[in-house]
């Protein structure tokens, strides 16, 4: 049952990617944008990022949504911003089940959670920003990971959402930001 729905996930992933690259092939990220309008942009990557912030396998769209609009002419401080935001709240529910799944663990997987409970709760505060920040705002790692983990060590939320947020603004600007470079324009075919 697992396979057949990871098959669904990965075939699914691939037909994205496969649709987004014949639009890209027809249409060049600033005709995109500009039949989208730079407010519907914004919106759309808002959504795109809260939706990425469900599952490492959707962070591809959201990644390629910051890209695209950039290179097509979406002001980097602005997109970086509505995605950051978006990307926060999908975290934050990510967490939210992280911390509601605890009750459920067994085995081995009840044990490993307590280990990593017990080892987030006995770092320093700033320590766990700090990783957190540079967690979100300087790798492409899937935040999932993190926020789950933070949820099941039931890590406090108000603690860490300061860095989660900064984070993902962060990369979502140094990833709209690199998009305007000369050489990644000339890749996506935009003058």
């Amino acid at each position: 049952m697992h396979t057949k729905r990871n098959y669904l996930v990965l075939a699914g992933i691939i037909a994205f990617l496969g649709a987004w690259s014949l639009l890209l092939w027809h249409f060049p990220p600033q005709e995109i944008v500009d039949y989208l309008g730079v407010e519907n942009g914004l919106i759309i990557a808002f959504l795109v990022a809260l939706f990425g912030g469900f599952s490492s396998f959707t962070s591809v769209s959201y990644y390629s949504v910051i890209v695209i609009l950039a290179a097509g002419g979406v002001n980097p401080i602005l997109l970086g911003i509505c995605t950051g935001v978006g990307l926060t709240f999908g975290d934050s529910l990510v967490y939210y089940l992280g911390t509601q799944s605890h009750e459920v663990l067994e085995g081995r997987m009840l044990e490993w959670s307590n280990r990593v409970s017990a080892w987030v709760n006995d770092q320093h505060e700033r320590m766990v920003q700090l990783f957190v920040f540079i967690y979100t705002g300087l790798t492409p790692l899937p935040n999932d990971l993190l926020t789950a983990s933070l949820g099941l060590a039931t890590y406090s939320y108000r603690h860490f959402l300061p860095a989660l947020l900064l984070g993902n603004i962060t990369l979502a600007i140094l990833l709209a930001e690199f998009s305007n470079l000369d050489f990644i324009k000339t890749l996506l075919g935009v003058q």
